[in-house]
């Protein structure tokens, strides 16, 4: 006799037949499947993707399904529930691993598309600056040839300013050779008639048969300094002669009569320099004075030149440093 069919349902149970009681405890405690078709608990069986259920079935001889025999025989994918929370490669997370990347790549275009501009603006400037700074050099170029030029002009000048000084020096100095300088006059006693007063004072010390026949004084007047104060040295007097012969004889007479004096007090008569010759001449004072103590014969010629003679020989200088520099070595 042929055996009697049984349905079975969806839950794998044959209806119509008793089932081995171990069986159904198995299917009736199985858990419920979660929304993504995985079953809670371990392990878990994904029936909707990999089992398909007959809708009938006979039971073999030992009691069991069909479909029971068949799941001894395929192995199915189990995996668990922390498994399944972090599935490392699923087809959504490829999906948005590439709109990601998609965007990545996008802004990664942009910021480079910003960076070519960027480049492109320093690649102008540079290039403007480079020309900016050939036109600096060209420019530099020619200013340094002017100033070259500027310096040797400079030179040239400097020169001819220096022989146009010792030219004017000169003339200055020529204007005033009919002057001389008295130091020592008292000041306050010459009144109106300082003219006369001097006249009288130069041939009685000095001696008129010594002077021409047309001596004169033409001015005499006290060096501007402000108002006599009782203490103060005396202003000196500047006196112009008609002649420079008489001019002469004066200096001459007075080295040769020092010291002289007048109410009481020395006259020293000097000669009338420019100013630049005056302080040239009075750089040797400090030398003329060691020379006079050693009893060393000196002049200081004219316009400021210091002549010494020393153990027969004559010696010129023509700045006082040089003069030191002899003393110095000569050990004198």
């Amino acid at each position: 006799m042929a055996p009697k069919r049984r349905s079975v349902d969806s839950s794998g149970v044959k209806t119509g037949a008793k089932a081995p009681e171990g069986k159904i405890d198995k299917y009736l405690k199985s858990p419920a499947p979660n929304e993504k078709g995985l079953l809670r608990g371990k392990p878990s069986v994904n029936l909707k993707k990999n089992i398909t259920a007959p809708q009938t079935d006979e039971l073999s001889e030992d009691g069991s399904s069909e479909v029971e025999q068949e799941r001894g025989k395929v192995s199915l994918p189990i995996q668990t529930e922390t498994e399944s929370e972090h599935d490392p490669l699923t087809l959504e997370k490829i999906l948005e691993a590439v709109k990601s990347n998609g965007t990545l790549m996008q802004g990664m275009a942009t910021q480079l598309g910003s960076m070519q501009n960027d480049i492109s603006l320093i690649r102008e400037n540079l290039a403007k600056i480079r020309e900016r700074v050939f036109n600096v050099k060209k420019l530099a170029d020619s200013l340094q040839s002017d100033v070259d030029t500027l310096k040797l002009k400079m030179g040239t000048l400097a020169s001819e300013n220096h022989s146009l000084q010792v030219k004017l020096e000169d003339l200055e100095n020529r204007s005033r050779r009919y002057n001389i300088r008295i130091i020592g006059y008292p000041e306050g006693v010459e009144g109106r008639q300082l003219i006369e007063q001097l006249k009288d004072v130069i041939f009685k010390n000095l001696g008129n048969e010594h002077f021409s026949s047309m001596f004169q004084i033409e001015r005499a007047h006290r060096i501007p300094g402000g108002k006599f104060i009782p203490g103060r040295p005396p202003r000196a007097i500047l006196m112009k002669l008609l002649l420079s012969m008489d001019r002469d004889t004066i200096l001459r007479r007075a080295r040769e009569c020092s010291p002289i004096e007048h109410q009481g007090t020395r006259l020293l008569f000097f000669p009338d320099f420019a100013r630049e010759t005056q302080e040239k001449r009075r750089s040797f004072m400090e030398i003329k004075k060691h020379l006079a103590s050693k009893d060393i014969g000196y002049s200081l010629l004219y316009p400021a030149k210091l002549r010494v003679i020393y153990n027969g020989s004559t010696h010129f200088f023509e700045k006082s440093e040089q003069a030191r520099d002899w003393i110095d070595r000569m050990g004198i």
